[in-house]
């Protein structure tokens, strides 16, 4: 009879401990903590703690995709990939509004990364995790980010017909360039006043010829819709090309106004007292 209660007496003592094992054991990540611990490696550069939560057989998907890739990221290799290509860009991620539901979270996703003219960036985050990693994760951009770049992208674009007309055609002398820059109904509306290409060609050229080798240096491009001001000097062949120091006089004002990838309409101001 002492024996079989000594053995009761030690069995209950073993399941105590065992069970006091288990209270000691850390709790397991849930679905939110999984997708923090990992985007948290990721903006402190650590790769290899980020890998530590992802699935082997992970899926990262990105609506609307980068430009020039389908959005769409198979198995920790290339979602490891996508990271370091953010981690290149100086990336700085924020989450927030996380709700769990068992093995799911949805989240917002802020993120602030070189290549994109509009920051932050937000997307609404979706993810699944299973066993403590990751196994899908879906980014959706929101509707008000998309609208913002696209008018940051068409800015850009706009900017980039007005440095290319001021720089290859007024001075390298591309003239045939505006064929492609300049729409066939320009209008100049002062001096010189004048319609039409062919006339904002003849500009170039005689402008060309009383001052040869004189290059534009645009100092500041402002817009105003799909207005570009821009404020300009103008240095002789062998001058500086130094841009002016901020409290320096600007020679020249234009305006630009670009239609459809050309430029449309155009005013001259000089001199001009800023």
């Amino acid at each position: 009879m002492y024996r079989a209660l000594s053995l009761l007496i030690v069995c209950a003592l073993l399941l105590g401990l065992s069970g006091s094992t288990v209270l000691a054991q850390e709790p397991k990540m849930d679905a939110a903590e999984v997708v923090d611990a990992i985007y948290s490696a990721v903006e402190a550069q650590d790769l290899a703690t980020a890998a530590e939560y992802l699935a082997d057989d992970v899926v990262l998907v990105l609506v609307p995709p980068p430009g020039g890739m389908d959005g769409t990221f198979v198995g920790k290799e290339e979602v490891l990939g996508w990271y370091e290509s953010l981690i290149a860009n100086n990336l700085a991620i924020e989450l927030s509004n996380m709700q769990v539901d068992g093995n799911r979270v949805t989240l917002t996703n802020l993120t602030w990364i070189d290549d994109l003219p509009v920051a932050p960036v937000e997307f609404d985050g979706s993810a699944v995790v299973q066993q403590g990693k990751l196994k899908a994760v879906n980014w959706v951009m929101t509707p008000q980010t998309i609208t913002a770049l696209d008018a940051a992208f068409a800015q850009m674009a706009q900017e980039d017909v007005v440095r290319r007309i001021l720089t290859e055609i007024w001075s390298e002398g591309n003239i045939d360039l505006a064929d492609e820059l300049v729409a066939e109904d320009y209008v100049s509306h002062s001096w010189p006043v004048g319609e039409g290409r062919e006339h904002f060609k003849e500009d170039v050229a005689g402008w060309r010829t009383d001052f040869p080798g004189t290059t534009i240096v645009v100092d500041r491009i402002v817009f105003d819709g799909n207005r570009a001001i821009i404020f300009s000097h103008n240095v002789a062949e062998g001058g500086s090309l130094d841009t002016l120091a901020p409290d320096a006089d600007i020679e020249d004002v234009l305006i630009y106004q670009i239609e459809n990838g050309q430029l449309s309409d155009r005013w001259y101001f000089a001199p001009f007292e800023p």
